[in-house]
Formats: structure tokens, C-alpha cells, sequence
């Protein structure tokens, strides 16, 4: 059973301005039946001014938006103008359902129950997406499910990136220096060796002041570099990285 509980601070003058004890009070719900029509509620005593809780029956209203209105009675039999207060219902379950449909989209949401179906195996999983088709550049994968209650969850997306990369390009893009700042020397961490490889050294401006080869250990030697902020590339198969970096 769906309940609104609801408080309401319920105030009633007459028109030469004396508290009238409020004698009843009704309620309803969205459309007005006319005056003396609506759900009796139970007042408590009082002398005009009433603060009073109210367990309301909601059962029969659909879910969205509805609007709860109450209207009083004084003990002279005049009756107040309604009073609104508009609230939303949504079923929810607060028991556990297994997933039994999952689908994804990329991009553009073709609508509930129209993405591509996935094949629901294990908790967790792994899924293999196919590209085919789909242009260079930024996207976004999403994807939904719904349980055996017949409800769908909302999508979540994740963005990712279609472009041509090579064997060289996700190794220079795992290349990093150390320290920066640095004294004389500086590490270039890479997972492959860059031993002979050309390093040089540009001022901000775009001058260049140094040019080197990659020592045995992946080294590059900066003794004669004076205190400053510098660019290093390093050239890997026809493969530039660029660092900023900043001598001591």
C-alpha cells in the first residue's frame, strides 16, 4: 500500500478577525468532487491553529505527478478555500532481480528494447564490441538493462576513441621523464629500449640548444644546460614525444 504522509499547518479566521475552532476537514486528489465531497480527515481539538499529521492512501493514483488538495471547516460551517500540495509516485522495488536482457548503443539512443542485444552468460563479463563502421574520433558506448520484473535501468555511457594507432604509438605513448625538475641528467622511462636514439632540446621560443643521443641506460646528460624551462623530444622510429621540462 502506498501512503503520503503529510503535515499541515492549518490556520482559519473569521472575517471580524476571532479564531474559529476548526470542526472538520477533507481531502482529495487532483480533480475537486465540490465542497462537503471529498476524504473526511479526523481533526484533533483545537482553537483555530492546528499543526496535525496525516497518513494519506495513494493506492489508487498512477504513477508521475498529482497534486494532494485539503480544504477546513470552522465551527460556524464555513468552509476554507484548498490548500495544494503537488507530489510525485514512482513504483520502486526494493527486492533483488536477476538480469536476464542487456543491450548497448553506440552514440545514439535507438530506444528501449531496440539497441544491440547482448548475451547475458556471468556476473561479471567481458564483452567484445564490434567497430566495424564506425568513423575515427571520439564516441561514446552505452548500454542498459532490464530484470525479470520487465524493468529497465537507465544507460550508462563510457566515452572512447576509434583512430590508427600503431605498435609505436602506444609505446611512445607509455614514455615519461624523471626527475622534473632535474639537475644534470634526466631518466627516460620507456618500456622498450631507446638506446641511439636522437633527444633535443628547444628553449619555450622554439630555439634549439641542445641535441644528444639516448645513452645505454636511457640517459640523456644536461651538464651544460643552463636553469630554465625547455622542451625535450625524443625520436623514436620516426616517432617524435614531446616533455616539458625545467632544469634546476
Amino acid at each position: 500500500m502506498k501512503n503520503l504522509i503529510c503535515s499541515f499547518v492549518i490556520l482559519l479566521l473569521t472575517m471580524q478577525n476571532q479564531a474559529q475552532n476548526l470542526a472538520t476537514a477533507e481531502y482529495f486528489f487532483n480533480n475537486d468532487p465540490g465542497i462537503g465531497n471529498g476524504i473526511a480527515l479526523s481533526l484533533d481539538t483545537n482553537s483555530g491553529q492546528l499543526t496535525q499529521s496525516f497518513s494519506i492512501n495513494t493506492s489508487s493514483l498512477s504513477n508521475g505527478f498529482n497534486s494532494l488538495y485539503i480544504r477546513i471547516q470552522d465551527s460556524n460551517g464555513s468552509w476554507s478555500l484548498y490548500d495544494r500540495a503537488l507530489f510525485y509516485i514512482n513504483e520502486f522495488s526494493f527486492l533483488p532481480a536477476d538480469i536476464i536482457i542487456a543491450e548497448y548503443f553506440i552514440d545514439n539512443d535507438p530506444g528501449v528494447g531496440n539497441g544491440i542485444s547482448i548475451n547475458i552468460s556471468s556476473n561479471p563479463q567481458t564483452l567484445s564490441i564490434d567497430t566495424e563502421g564506425i568513423s575515427e574520433g571520439m564516441h561514446q558506448f552505452c548500454i542498459r538493462i532490464q530484470n525479470e520484473n520487465g524493468i529497465w535501468s537507465l544507460y550508462e555511457c563510457e566515452n572512447f576513441e576509434i583512430g590508427s594507432f600503431s605498435i609505436q604509438d602506444i609505446l611512445l605513448d607509455q614514455i615519461f621523464i624523471t626527475p622534473n625538475p632535474f639537475d644534470d641528467q634526466i631518466q627516460i622511462n620507456s618500456p622498450m629500449s631507446l638506446v641511439g636514439q636522437n633527444a633535443e632540446i628547444f628553449t619555450v621560443n622554439g630555439q634549439h640548444v641542445m641535441k644528444t643521443l639516448v645513452d645505454s641506460n636511457n640517459i640523456i646528460f644536461c651538464e651544460g644546460l643552463e636553469s630554465g624551462v625547455y622542451i625535450l623530444k625524443v625520436t623514436f622510429s620516426d616517432k617524435t614525444k614531446s616533455f616539458k621540462i625545467i632544469k634546476n
